[in-house]
């Protein structure tokens, strides 16, 4: 097939300067078209877009004008103003537009002034209908057209000039802006440092936060969310000034890809996070690239940064671990001191009223009230460990500093574990025989001469023998352990009581145990001794509550490591104390234990004679006679510890074993309260850890940009001056039907790029994408001028920067799924190539200068994800018959696609002719390397020429 050469194309332009719009007045009435003097060579592409100039009101006269040809090498041709003739001709005015003397509107635009560039091979012919201006198409500008509403307006309003000279674009480091921002940072920085570290660390507050401390819990919860929510105030505020100067100051570095309008809505998603959901067209463009993925985590860092430190930070009322303690207890008396416990019992009967039983009468009543009250069934069987009560007293005691529930407004809780000796009672009860009770009931001694006795004189008028003597053996010495063997008297009772009653023996003023005679309903016998020791296979433990506490006994377990004999290995377990057969006898006798001796038949005799065992079995809804002995009994052993040493043995030399005024004693003891403390209560919380580490990495980050960078720049994405960019800004195609509905879709995508009339210091919005002719060419160098003014150079300083840093270079980057492909070559591909799938091909020209490979797989990539949206919702269709209709970049490269300009063409360039070309573009550089490349669009069978493809370099990066 012979593909014919391409003809140059003649174009004739409007000459215009973009630029100096805003410079114009209103009423200015300039309207010029020109034609170049020599066609454009045949390697010159169509122009970005068409020039456009505000049109004046005209007067009727119909005056040709050539206009004087400016020479040029490039651009749209856009002249200045002040260069042309000072008269100019006028034309006339179009039917429908009636001319205005107030300049506010301009008329309509006339066919004749607009120039349009073409792309065919074909010669202009006279009448040609490719020249035909096509309403349908948008224009820069669609004139005004007066009515009723704005014909007043024409009459009344003046006509003003306007002038928008820049006068700062760079802030220095010393302004108030950047400064203010700067202690931000730091703030934010140093605080979201120290949350996450009192996160992880999670410090405990002891007494600083306590209804009676330094700080009251509420305070102390509302200033923790207070300081958090400053911190996140404060890091919305830096972060979002970090955004808007890393996309301001890529839009102004012309070596850039610009930036797009849906990253300049990421703003909107750190101030209004709810518009990640509700314009989610945007975020799915704009979350592809770097600085998108950043702004996303800023948007969640922003929305749970205080709940995050709710869970984390604020002080919450939790258990802390157990901890080992020495605590100290008072200790004013030894174990089981009879006087001590009738000194200490409160009774409104003072001494003077009854000196010798006023004591004894207390202790009576208090144990005949506890004893009735702590009846209940407990599984021992003739044992029974209780805790140290002197734990309760030194858990109180101010001199620990243990937080009590009051003081944590009622919430709070905490638990010892304390290695002190545990008082132990044994009960051993044993069924008797009547003859076997001979030699232990006086009436049955042939003294007592079985009569009645006097009970009154019980038992100092009876003739009993007295220590040394070892009384009678008994059947049962060794069970019981009587006699000189065991260095034991057995006991004498008075009598033998009556079914449902027991006797008490408190004969033996040096026997260290009490004994219990009880007669059955059916006259069977049973004899119940009871004894206390201290033990060392125990450790006590104390739980405290504002409901109440508790306390318990942890016995011969072999991991319990607060044993007292694991604490002091020299003590003896199970000594028998002697002091507490004077406790028990009171206590028995408070019990009407001894009420058999009158036959009284008193309640707890009768339940007691009620549990005796009739069967060697014992019953297991019924606790034995020595369980409820036991039981009834443990109140004595709670008042023998009261104010008794933490020791198994009295280490005071005073005697008796009293002290006037009690000392502290310490004991080896494990605590865990419950205090104010940071860290969460649930496992689950831990996820906001993440939030933590995002919000304070992002600050370190912003910190360290702002700290390189010298000032700041004016941010173009903050509203208020980016409405006034735009305004300012000239119209552009690229926005095709976004001025009433908004962007969408591929416009989302577009790239902008902050451009300067240096001549008169004026800011505007360009689109990024611009022609093959001036991706091709070399940028014309900015900085030949005579004179600039400061507000000039600041802006070539900044626009002349390459984006090496890492967050402006990396925040350029998209991340979309590219055509994978390596930059090693495999020869050369057929010119023309024929695309897959469709009737076109490809004619190369020699490539250019050497692309980055990266760059250009990106810039691929983008443009064939672009593609697939288009086609996944318009489906195919002809591309935009604008220069260029396609165009997409990444970082350094561009890619731009130009269908012909004829109106008609045997074949037009679709979006699905686009993908393929993007592909033929990938293999090409596959084959033969990255480099700049051009290529004509031709028809397959005719070779008749459609369209341009050019890969470059973005405009003005050398």
């Amino acid at each position: 097939m012979s593909i014919p050469p391409r003809k140059p194309i003649s174009t004739p332009t409007l000459r215009q300067q973009p630029s100096n719009l805003s410079d114009f007045t209103v009423d200015s009435t300039s309207t010029f078209v020109d034609t170049p003097a020599t066609a454009p060579t045949p390697g010159s592409p169509v122009h970005h877009r068409p020039g456009y100039q505000r049109l004046g009101s005209l007067n009727e006269q119909d005056t040709a004008y050539h206009g004087r040809q400016i020479s040029q090498e490039h651009g749209l041709g856009i002249t200045n103003l002040n260069s042309l003739p000072s008269s100019l001709p006028q034309a006339r005015s179009t039917p429908g537009a009636p001319a205005s003397a107030n300049p506010l509107l301009s008329p309509p635009l006339l066919k004749s002034q607009i120039g349009y560039k073409r792309l065919d091979d074909d010669p202009i012919q006279e009448g040609d209908e490719g020249w035909e201006h096509d309403a349908s198409q948008n224009e820069p500008f669609q004139p005004f057209r007066a009515d009723s509403e704005t014909e007043s307006l024409r009459k009344q309003a003046p006509a003003p000039t306007f002038s928008c000279r820049t006068k700062k674009v760079q802030y220095s480091k010393g302004n108030w802006l950047a400064v203010s921002v700067l202690i931000l940072s730091f703030y934010s920085t140093a605080l979201s440092g120290v949350w996450l570290g009192a996160a992880i660390a999670k410090p405990r507050f002891g007494h600083a936060i306590t209804t009676t401390g330094k700080i009251q819990p509420a305070t102390a919860s509302l200033l923790a969310t207070g300081i958090a929510k400053s911190i996140e105030l404060s890091f919305v505020t830096v972060f979002v000034t970090f955004l808007g100067q890393v996309l301001s100051r890529r839009a102004l570095i012309k070596r850039s890809r610009g930036i797009t309008i849906a990253e300049m809505s990421m703003r909107q998603w750190i101030m209004q996070p709810g518009t990640l959901i509700t314009h989610w067209n945007a975020v799915r463009y704009a979350a592809l690239t770097f600085l998108g993925m950043i702004s996303l985590v800023g948007a969640l860092t922003a929305m749970f940064y205080t709940t995050a430190s709710d869970a984390l930070v604020a002080p919450q009322l939790k258990a802390g671990p157990f901890e080992r303690r020495q605590l100290y207890g008072r200790v004013a008396t030894s174990f089981a001191n009879l006087k001590y416990i009738k000194e200490g019992c409160q009774t409104p009967i003072s001494e003077e009223m009854d000196h010798d039983y006023a004591g004894s009468t207390c202790i009576s009543i208090e144990h005949a009230g506890q004893a009735t009250a702590g009846y209940s069934r407990i599984v021992v069987n003739v044992s029974m460990a209780m805790p140290h009560s002197g734990v309760f007293a030194a858990a109180r005691d101010p001199i620990n500093q243990i937080m009590q529930p009051q003081d944590l407004n009622g919430l709070g809780e905490y638990d010892i574990q304390a290695s002190v000796p545990s008082p132990s009672i044994n009960v051993l009860c044993a069924s008797m025989q009547p003859d076997e009770l001979n030699s232990l009931v006086y009436s049955l001694w042939p003294m007592g001469n079985g009569t009645a006795m006097n009970v009154t004189g019980w038992p100092g008028s009876f003739d009993i023998p007295v220590w040394p003597s070892w009384l009678n053996q008994t059947p049962v010495d060794d069970l019981f352990e009587f006699g000189e063997k065991y260095g034991r008297r057995p006991p004498v009772f008075p009598k033998l009581p009556i079914p449902f009653n027991t006797v008490l023996n408190d004969t033996g003023r040096y026997t260290d145990s009490i004994y219990i005679l009880a007669t059955s309903e059916k006259s069977n016998y049973t004899m119940c001794s009871m004894r206390v020791s201290l033990t060392t296979q125990c450790s006590t433990q104390y739980h405290a509550s504002l409901s109440g506490g508790s306390m318990k006994t942890r016995c011969e377990d072999p991991k319990d490591e607060l044993a007292y004999g694991k604490s002091n290995t020299d003590a003896t377990d199970g000594v028998i104390s002697k002091d507490w057969a004077a406790v028990g006898t009171d206590w028995a006798k408070a019990l009407s234990l001894g009420g058999g001796l009158v036959d009284s038949a008193s309640s707890n005799g009768r339940l007691l004679t009620q549990l005796t065992m009739t069967e060697k079995a014992l019953d297991p809804s019924l606790p034995s006679i020595a369980e409820a002995l036991a039981v009834l009994s443990g109140c004595t052993l709670l008042l023998s510890t009261n104010n008794a040493p933490f020791y198994h043995f009295w280490n005071y030399s005073t005697a008796p074993p009293t002290l006037a005024e009690p000392q502290p004693q310490h004991f080896n003891a494990s605590l865990r309260t419950h205090d104010y403390q940071c860290g969460g209560t649930q496992k689950w919380q831990g996820i906001f850890y993440i939030i933590l580490l995002l919000a304070f990495v992002t600050n370190i980050v912003c910190l360290i940009y702002l700290l390189r960078r010298r000032g700041l720049v004016t941010d173009y994405i903050e509203p208020q001056n980016l409405f006034a960019l735009s305004l300012n800004s000239p119209p552009s195609r690229a926005l095709d039907g976004a001025c009433g509905g908004g962007p969408e879709g591929e416009q989302l995508t577009m790239n902008w790029h902050i451009k300067m009339d240096c001549d008169r210091e004026h800011f505007y919005l360009e689109h990024g994408n611009v022609s093959p002719r001036t991706m091709r060419r070399k940028t014309r160098p900015l900085d030949i001028e005579m004179d600039t003014s400061p507000v000039v150079k600041e802006y070539k300083k900044l626009s002349s920067r390459h984006s090496n840093l890492l967050i402006e270079g990396l925040t350029g980057i998209h991340f979309s799924p590219a055509i994978t492909t390596n930059s090693v070559q495999r020869g050369p591909l057929p010119n023309p190539y024929p695309l897959a799938n469709t009737p076109l091909s490809l004619r190369f020209e020699p490539p250019g200068r050497p692309l980055n490979h990266q760059d250009v797989q990106n810039c691929l990539g983008v443009g064939q994800r672009a593609i697939q949206v288009h086609l996944k919702k318009m489906g195919d269709g002809p591309i935009p018959r604008q220069v260029p209709g396609l165009s997409y970049g990444s970082r350094t490269v561009d890619i731009a696609i130009s269908r012909s300009q004829r109106r008609y063409v045997p074949v037009v360039i679709t979006y699905n002719d686009s993908s393929e070309i993007l592909k033929a573009f990938s293999i090409k550089s596959v084959h033969e390397g990255d480099f700049q490349r051009w290529a004509d669009v031709l028809v397959t069978a005719t070779g008749q020429f459609v369209g341009q493809v050019l890969l470059a370099k973005i405009w003005g990066d050398e």
